[in-house]
């Protein structure tokens, strides 16, 4: 089953895992004692009415996840579809959850909120040079 949903989707793509691969990114930005509290609220308001809530570790294994199941991502799925650009910035800030991952569950759950994507994308490193365009130095030619 393929989630996709065409309100979800963006013209704006989140960049590619690999520029996102910075030690930097891939440990958590504060160390929070109230990761867990965190947690459950975020899935207390998302998963209100869910006969199948998640609990918080489940939570955290589907956002930490390489390659998360067709549950992980429907877990990722329902939290991110409905989840505003603040909730996004605690998520890392206060569920303590590094950029990188938040990135690559971003990628898995199939959700595209535009601003969230922009947000990520200002961490991303610039791409290799190789790999841009080398025509060389413009140059303002004079009659």
């Amino acid at each position: 089953m393929k989630f996709d949903n065409p309100r979800m989707r963006s013209a704006v793509d989140l960049a590619v895992q690999e520029r996102f691969d910075r030690e930097v990114l891939r440990k958590p930005f504060h160390s929070s004692a109230g990761r867990v509290d965190y947690l459950r609220s975020l899935l207390g308001r998302h998963f209100a009415g869910h006969a199948d809530r998640p609990t918080p570790a489940a939570l955290r294994r589907a956002l930490r996840a390489d390659r998360p199941d067709r549950t992980q991502r429907g877990i990722l799925y329902t939290l991110f579809g409905g989840m505003r650009f603040l909730e996004f910035r605690d998520l890392v800030h206060m569920g303590g959850l590094p950029i990188y991952d938040l990135a690559r569950a971003l990628r898995h759950s199939g959700a595209r909120p535009v601003t969230v994507i922009r947000w990520l994308n200002q961490f991303a490193s610039p791409d290799h040079p190789r790999s841009a365009d080398r025509r060389g130095p413009r140059r303002c030619v004079r009659p």
